[in-house]
């Protein structure tokens, strides 16, 4: 969420989230269980994006450090604002985020980069060739959304802005000259 360990006590004074240490380590916990890939990131506008930028660049320097067989994917999502509430967030303007995913790109050449459906669809077709590698399509952020496809969509975690459909995003990857692939592993069998 932010690295700002103030505006993150702030935004979580009580619960299971409030502990800022337990969830810094989450990817140290993730890493020793096993797993091969992480996504590690910052919710964009809750603080100063520069200082939340850098400080997860850090993060996942020194992940890499200590991962080494770890596969590191980038994510950048920018806070929607969300029915209801009124808390004062920093802007991050759509220049901001294409100097952040170049700056990745450069930083970590290995690593995936996510773009959300939190960004409109024309920006998410511009960034792609700045190296992004995954992009959501379909979402509903919805508590229980994809069991219940009546559900209210207005009401989620954010708003999504790029509504298309899986097939539409399919097409528009094939049409500027992607593959589109819907998993990072096939099973092959050895008989």
């Amino acid at each position: 969420e932010t690295y700002d360990r103030s505006r993150y006590a702030a935004l979580h004074p009580g619960g299971p989230k409030s502990n800022f240490d337990y969830r810094f380590h989450a990817p140290e916990r993730i890493a020793d269980a096993g797993f091969r890939q992480i996504s590690m990131g910052s919710l964009l506008g809750l603080s100063d994006w520069r200082k939340d930028v850098t400080e997860l660049f850090r993060h996942v320097r020194f992940m890499e450090k200590k991962y080494p067989g770890v596969e590191y994917t980038l994510s950048f999502p920018r806070l929607r604002a969300v029915t209801g509430d009124n808390t004062e967030y920093f802007n991050v303007a759509d220049k901001d985020i294409v100097k952040i995913i170049c700056v990745a790109r450069l930083l970590f050449p290995r690593a995936g980069i996510n773009i959300s459906t939190r960004e409109d669809p024309a920006f998410r077709d511009m960034i792609l060739d700045l190296g992004i590698t995954k992009m959501s399509a379909g979402s509903l952020t919805t508590v229980g959304g994809y069991a219940d496809q009546n559900s209210d969509s207005e009401n989620g975690q954010f708003q999504v802005h790029d509504s298309r459909t899986l097939p539409e995003i399919k097409s528009m990857l094939t049409h500027k000259g992607y593959d589109p692939v819907l998993t990072d592993w096939r099973f092959i069998s050895n008989e």
